[in-house]
């Protein structure tokens, strides 16, 4: 059995992986934990993964592109992510920050390792 690993969201390192865009990943045996910082009016371009995701938006609000259905996503809604799924996420721009987190699968952490 796998020892748990205590951690504080704030101590785990961060990185910018686009312009305004911040991580922070602790990974699992199986799962995926990710962290996500938006800056105002910072984007993830259009991407596709394989895998279902699941996450819930922290602190304020994005709008999310899935396939072609746009999608207003507020603090506290689930972030809808089915596998196969071309998104793209834009911070609306009334609000000064985003906070989310995302869980991603075994899939998921076989292409990230």
């Amino acid at each position: 059995m796998t020892q748990p690993v205590w951690a504080q969201l704030d101590h785990l390192p961060e990185r910018e992986v686009r312009p305004g865009v911040y991580l922070r990943i602790l990974p699992g045996e199986k799962v995926m934990f990710s962290a996500v910082r938006f800056q105002p009016r910072s984007s993830v371009p259009t991407h596709q993964h394989p895998h279902e995701q699941m996450g819930i938006v922290l602190e304020g609000e994005l709008e999310l592109w899935i396939r072609d259905e746009r999608v207003h996503v507020p603090r506290a809604r689930r972030l809808p992510s089915p596998p196969g799924g071309l998104r793209e996420a834009l911070l609306s721009s009334g609000f000064p920050l985003l906070r989310c987190c995302v869980i991603l699968g075994p899939i998921a952490m076989r292409q990230a390792g």
